[in-house]
């Protein structure tokens, strides 16, 4: 089923590994079928793909015919999608208190989140123009052309290494 192939694949490309998920995988479905649903209906692939958000389905299945052009975009879409999600609700949080010398600031992991989200959109974008001129969409090729500028970045939290490369 797509789920067994799709869901890891957006964990890998978000960052979302190891021993605990921050999301739990029906909520990366959930995400997975609206990306399917945008892309579906962007694109004309060699299957009809037909998406229901309402009982989360994809059909027909793109893992049985390894459409991999497909399956890659959505990822790369839904991997977007989080990326957006993440900084919307970090830029809610972007405040700074101050209390004498003790301050606590919201900001630059807002300024974080919103650069990781112009990461993912320049990653789609890329593997969109891939795609349209007729070249398999490889998320790794497709990946390291996008994000030079992010890997050479360094964050002083663990949590937002380049390792992780849209978390």
């Amino acid at each position: 089923m797509w789920q067994d192939e799709c869901v890891p694949l957006l964990r890998g490309v978000f960052g979302d590994l190891g021993d605990t998920y921050e999301y739990v995988d029906n909520r990366l479905e959930e995400i997975l079928v609206y990306a399917a649903h945008y892309v579906a209906s962007e694109f004309n692939f060699a299957n009809d793909y037909t998406v229901t958000i309402a009982t989360s389905t994809i059909t027909p299945d793109p893992t049985t015919s390894a459409d991999k052009d497909f399956i890659n975009l959505v990822v790369l879409r839904a991997a977007m999608m989080l990326t957006n999600y993440e900084y919307k609700t970090a830029s809610t949080k972007a405040y700074v208190i101050k209390d004498g010398p003790s301050s606590i600031d919201g900001k630059a992991v807002a300024e974080h989140k919103k650069q990781l989200a112009a990461t993912a959109k320049r990653v789609y974008d890329n593997a969109v123009l891939l795609y349209r001129a007729g070249k398999a969409v490889s998320i790794a090729a497709v990946m390291s052309t996008a994000n030079i500028d992010y890997y050479g970045t360094t964050y002083s939290n663990s949590r937002y290494s380049p390792n992780r490369p849209f978390h």
